[in-house]
């Protein structure tokens, strides 16, 4: 059977945002080397990044080439056998697909490969190009002096365009990458001596691990459906591009990752040892190992799903980690959570007392939905009051539901739900009433401010009393002269001899009120009994006769009109200042009681 070698190539997998996977392989291929060499203090891995030539103020250049050098056991004659066989399992112990050189290929046009190892007691050297077309060729194999250093090259060249954009970053930034690719190695101390460099500067990737990146590790077992998985906890030091992250790792790598959600009140970074800290976990496992695919991209029959309790892979050895991962990280961080979940606490009850006391009674009726309120929300003023305010809704809602499903049980125990829901519909009821009230306050401020500004009463009438003309008198702000137009009174007059005068009645209750604005910059009635020009405009509209009438004149100052002798008593004088000194005694009176 003839292999189809280009074909394989093309045919495999590799994302664009995977641009450093082809690094990875490579490293990992070193690891191996030198654990084949037995090196343990001694060995190195060293990367060389070779980057466009072009050079932009201020802008990073994409990598054109890579080099990596170690001094493991090099490309002896069973590791070149099996570096020249697709998908070989020689190391297939190891995790080894036999595809790290596909990889290659598909992000790179051509590899160079120089190895210097020993075997059967001489040191030979071992060199080749590896590309698309022409596979392995132009191979050299000559044996050199013992004193000829073990060492392999393997030289990445022309990264192809598609994959370049992504390596547009610094040099800080790759050395990130590797790290948390390779973290668990640098975390139980297992990584060989690592650096890379480029044009520009050189990182020592154990001493950045240790120094930049490393706080605090914690490792625990667990187990699902019988298979025993490894969950490492570790914080590093965050970085801008850095995120509290949840790796699935395989063969001693990250397969896939994920942005750590649904933890309640995650802060944005933790506080460790008075430093800035990301919290990242890496789950491992013999099943993992054995379940991962030949690109290492994806778990045959693992997954990481939130689901429902009826949802289960469908798949006869499926394995979901995700409810366990969660609740392993949520028991390892609920210590370090504690100080933001008191703050957290604290700052919404000093919101309650503050700026929303009518919302107080979700302390006792949904304690359980407060604390549900992100840390981050919390902290934000703006975002904690929409938090609170859609609490209240939800709970409004929900009592009023409640209460719809009461009064249509005509089962005997319904007087016990009945009951039980009046104390929770009191404090709903006053807490809309504090809402009417908070917002009653702003009209008045509103009032009392224009009244010092050069307004005209046409203005007040039109613009402020009566906003809304044509539709009832709650769509107003005429409640501020009688309570009762806050509910609907229709209007049934319109305006005559340009006196501001409006007329509101109810017909289920007969009962109408009558209100004239008079001009409030006018003190003296010398040549007008406004009064009775008030009494006329009523009879004339037969409106006395038809309903049980309320009057209220609206003026200036209320001193004219009695030092003139001008009152009646079915008619109740009222100046604007009068409108404001009421209504800011009777939010006095609720604001005291409700502390």
């Amino acid at each position: 059977m003839k292999f189809n070698f280009k074909n394989r190539v093309r045919n495999f997998k590799l994302a664009t945002s995977d641009a450093f996977v082809p690094l990875y392989e490579a490293i990992t291929n070193s690891i191996q080397a030198l654990d084949e060499r037995g090196l343990k203090e001694d060995g190195y891995i060293n990367i060389r990044i070779e980057r466009d030539s072009y050079r932009i103020t201020d802008y990073t250049p994409g990598i054109f080439a890579i080099e990596i050098t170690d001094n493991g056991i090099g490309f002896i004659e069973r590791n070149y056998d099996s570096f020249c066989t697709s998908d070989s399992d020689y190391k297939v112990e190891i995790g080894g697909k036999g595809v790290g050189r596909i990889n290659w290929l598909k992000a790179f046009e051509m590899i160079y490969v120089t190895s210097v190892f020993e075997e059967n007691q001489k040191r030979y050297e071992r060199s080749f190009q590896f590309n698309i077309d022409n596979e392995i060729h132009n191979e050299t194999f000559k044996e050199v002096d013992s004193n000829t250093p073990i060492e392999t090259k393997i030289f990445l060249r022309n990264l192809h365009p598609e994959f370049r954009t992504v390596t547009e970053i610094p040099l800080k930034d790759i050395a990130n990458k590797i790290i948390e690719h390779f973290a668990t190695g640098f975390v139980i101390g297992s990584m060989p001596k690592m650096e890379i460099k480029d044009e520009m500067e050189l990182i020592d990737l154990n001493e950045f691990f240790v120094k930049e990146k490393f706080i605090y590790t914690k490792g625990e077992n667990f187990i699902s459906n019988g298979s025993i998985f490894e969950i490492r906890h570790v914080f590093l030091n965050a970085t801008s591009v850095t995120k509290h992250r949840i790796y699935i790792c395989a063969q001693n790598r990250v397969v896939c990752s994920y942005e750590l959600s649904n933890i309640q009140d995650l802060p944005t970074y933790f506080n460790i040892d008075d430093k800035k800290a990301i919290y990242q976990c890496y789950v491992s496992g013999d099943f993992l190992d054995k379940d991962v695919n030949s690109e290492r991209t994806y778990f045959s029959n693992v997954i990481f799903e939130e689901e429902n309790q009826e949802d289960q892979p469908h798949f006869e050895l499926g394995i979901n980690l995700y409810e366990i991962v969660y609740n392993q990280i949520n028991e390892f961080l609920k210590n370090y959570l504690l100080p933001m979940r008191n703050l957290r606490d604290n700052q919404i009850n000093e919101y309650l007392q503050t700026y929303y006391p009518q919302y107080k009674y979700l302390i006792k009726y949904a304690p359980e939905e407060l604390e549900n309120i992100s840390y981050l929300a919390a902290a934000n003023k703006e975002r904690l009051g929409i938090e609170l305010t859609k609490l209240h809704l939800k709970f409004n809602k929900r009592n009023t539901d409640q209460i719809s499903k009461a009064l249509k049980d005509g089962t005997t125990n319904v007087k016990t739900r009945l009951l039980d829901l009046v104390m929770p519909l009191c404090e709903n009821l006053r807490s809309e009433f504090s809402n009417f009230i908070n917002k009653r306050n702003a009209a008045i401020e509103i009032l009392e401010r224009l009244m010092v500004l050069d307004v005209t009463t046409e203005e007040l009438v039109n613009n402020y009393f009566i906003p809304n003309p044509d539709e009832s008198s709650d769509a107003n702000n005429l409640w501020l002269v009688d309570e009762e137009l806050a509910y609907p009174y229709k209007l049934i007059n319109t305006r005559s001899n340009d006196e501001f005068l409006y007329v509101y009645a109810n017909d289920d209750t007969n009962k109408a009120i009558a209100i004239l604005f008079l001009d409030y910059k006018k003190i003296k009635f010398e040549d007008e009994n406004p009064v009775e020009l008030f009494k006329n405009a009523l009879y004339h509209e037969n409106i006395s006769s038809k309903y049980h009438l309320k009057k209220y004149l609206i003026v200036g100052d209320t001193f004219g009109i009695v030092s003139e002798g001008l009152t009646d008593k079915n008619t109740t004088i009222i100046s604007y200042q009068d409108i404001i000194s009421y209504a800011k005694a009777l939010n006095s009176t609720f604001n005291n009681s409700s502390n």
